[in-house]
């Protein structure tokens, strides 16, 4: 019975979100109050459904109705809690309801905002945005209900389910995909809202105010998945990297840089009234990414631990939505645009030009990205042939155009609006380039040039944090209004310190049994012992190694070797040993017998100087955007 009470959520919440499109929009273009209130009490209502779907097949999961192919297919009697609870949104179907549920959510929430005064455009604003965010779940309500059902069901019910993916049963995978969902979902709001300034005649800058807590929201969200997705790789793929240049780690990518150029123009649009259509344009593609991603993901075209493997169908529904979206939001700005009122033009030394400038190598950054992942894609279907494009591609093509990006970071906030002298430029910014120049000089003399962007990273990464602790030191008297600033630019100044300290790290991989001693470096590795452990769904062999350096032991540390039993699935799950400075990374491979009979395993020991900046950093990137939106919240309610 519970699985229909969800199904038939779904079909209402289906029939409110097209009425939802139509009333709210009817209502603004007539000033008409009892169409624009329907309107919001609609958006209230779809979430109301949707949610009671969503926590249905929750229900589902953690009381094991395997009579729910969804449930039979990813979940099992023996599965943790978390991962039950989890395992609502590890499958297409379930992700997808999430989606839906985070875009209701969305429609709700700017729904509040609506009052009853006809003649107060912010509510008109916000009104024709409801009607927008409606249309979009009435095309993903339809793509659920018709052709990924959650709630359908097998018959007769197994015994149990088959489990989830052994890799996916990690915490950071657990709530990785909710913080990724409303960053991409996030930029729907923000997709709204510049579609209702469109439709709106008396749309002025300061009006793009309505964007900035949608925007940072999904933005922070966004940093946050990303970086927690970075460090699920890191730790449990066991291969010692953060980040492969996945095709599915780029869908994320492409959302999250093209969001990084909205946030900066955004600011220069509102306060000053410059790159108003520029803005807007930004809003559009920023959510048009998150959909190209979202059909690079469930589209069967790729083949990633990430990705969803579905039938073609689904691909063609979801390629639809997104040529609708994209292709009837660029109309729109086509007709509309030239409307949109533009300031003065502004002098290229000015902050308005560094956030030009920023976004410019952003987006040239971002279309890199997108030719690089989809270029194998469009030659496999027109040729048949097949190609790779990895990291080497990436790395000289995307990371390049970055660093101007965060130079321009370091430069913009000293800059005036409108003109800067140079002069005047260059005496603030010498006791921070000074310092990155040493740094450098000291990289050169300890490492020698063994990374070039190591080199640059670590001169870079110094800039901006001593550039971004200058510029907090300006406004010490009043520092909460520029914190979101500061936290995201010193976040990203750690991040960048993590990546470049990563260009240094060095790996040994040995072949050790029990009672073997062995040097990796300036590390001595014993291998203690082993002993069999027992999880909920999995069995393990578990190494004990104590690790010493200059004869001194500094860490002891257990790696597994697992077998998921219902799967039968091999996993490695590595140890390691964080400070600071770095860390000691260690995975045990698979046991072998050699040719004298000893058991012997597969060792891998890396050294990974830096690397939890990485995340740090991330995570502090994140908070600044959060701050921001907190800001925006208190300055709305004292209005």
């Amino acid at each position: 019975m519970m699985p229909e009470l969800g199904l038939y959520c779904i079909i209402l919440a289906v029939l409110v979100s097209l009425l939802q499109s139509l009333l709210p929009l009817r209502g603004a273009a007539r000033h008409d109050s009892g169409f624009i209130q329907a309107g919001r009490r609609l958006a209230y209502a779809q979430f109301g459904l949707v949610t009671a779907a969503f926590l249905t097949l929750m229900y589902c999961h953690v009381t094991d109705d395997f009579s729910v192919m969804n449930v039979a297919l990813n979940s099992h009697t023996t599965k943790p809690l978390i991962y039950k609870i989890s395992g609502t949104w590890a499958s297409h179907e379930g992700s997808m309801l999430l989606w839906v549920f985070i875009l209701s959510l969305c429609g709700a929430l700017m729904a509040r905002g609506i009052t009853r005064d006809v003649t107060d455009i912010h509510s008109l604003i916000r009104a024709r945005a409801v009607g927008v965010q409606g249309l979009m779940g009435f095309g993903f309500l339809c793509f659920i209900l018709f052709t990924s059902n959650p709630f359908a069901r097998v018959w007769p019910a197994p015994e149990n389910g088959h489990d989830m993916n052994p890799l996916l049963q990690d915490p950071g995978l657990a709530f990785h995909p909710p913080f990724l969902y409303i960053g991409y979902v996030g930029f729907s709001a923000a997709f709204a809202l510049a579609a209702a300034l469109l439709l709106t005649r008396e749309a002025k800058a300061e009006d793009l105010r309505l964007l900035r807590p949608w925007v940072l929201a999904a933005w922070s969200s966004l940093t946050f998945g990303i970086a927690m997705g970075s460090w699920w790789a890191y730790y449990e793929l066991g291969w010692g990297g953060y980040w492969f240049w996945d095709p599915v780690e780029n869908a994320a990518l492409m959302p999250w840089l093209a969001g990084t150029a909205l946030v900066h123009s955004l600011t220069a649009a509102f306060r000053r009234g410059a790159l108003m259509r520029w803005t807007i344009l930004l809003s559009i593609l920023c959510f048009s990414l998150s959909l190209l991603g979202t059909f690079l993901v469930r589209s069967g075209v790729l083949t990633s631990v990430h990705s969803f493997a579905v039938d073609p169908a689904r691909g063609v529904f979801i390629l639809s939505l997104l040529a609708l979206a994209v292709c009837g939001a660029l109309t729109l700005y086509g007709m509309r645009a030239d409307k949109l009122p533009e300031s003065n033009l502004f002098s290229p030394l000015s902050r308005e030009g560094a956030m030009l400038a920023n976004n410019l190598f952003l987006c040239t950054a971002c279309a890199t990205l997108i030719t690089g992942t989809l270029y194998p894609l469009l030659l496999n279907v027109i040729t048949g042939g097949i190609i790779s494009v990895g990291a080497p591609y990436f790395n000289s093509t995307v990371l390049p155009l970055l660093i101007p990006v965060a130079a321009l970071m370091v430069i913009g906030p000293f800059l005036d609006w409108t003109e800067q002298r140079p002069g005047q430029l260059l005496r603030i910014l010498m006791p921070s380039l000074t310092l990155a120049g040493a740094t450098i000089l000291l990289t050169l003399y300890v490492q020698g040039f063994h990374s070039v962007f190591g080199l640059v990273g670590f001169g870079l990464g110094i800039w901006l944090l001593a550039g971004t602790a200058q510029d907090g030191l300006r406004f010490k008297a009043n520092l909460m209004p520029q914190l979101p600033r500061l936290l995201a630019h010193g976040g990203l100044a750690l991040s960048i310190l993590g990546m470049a300290g990563s260009c240094f790290s060095t790996e040994q991989n040995l072949s050790m049994q029990v009672g073997d001693r062995a040097m990796a470096g300036a590390y001595r590795l014993s291998f203690l012992s082993t002993q069999d452990a027992e999880g909920d769904n999995y069995s393990a062999t578990r190494g004990l190694f104590q690790i010493e350096k200059d004869d001194q032991p500094i860490a002891t540390m257990q790696p597994e070797q697992r077998l998921y039993t219902i799967q039968g699935m091999p996993l490695s799950h590595v140890a390691i040993d964080t400070t600071a400075m770095g860390d000691l990374y260690l995975a045990l491979g698979e046991a072998e017998r050699d040719d004298a009979g000893h058991i012997r395993y597969a060792v891998r020991f890396h050294v990974n100087p830096l690397t939890v900046w990485i995340w740090i950093g991330g995570a502090v990137m994140a908070a600044g955007g959060l701050s921001g939106v907190g800001q925006h919240l208190r300055r709305s309610r004292t209005k």
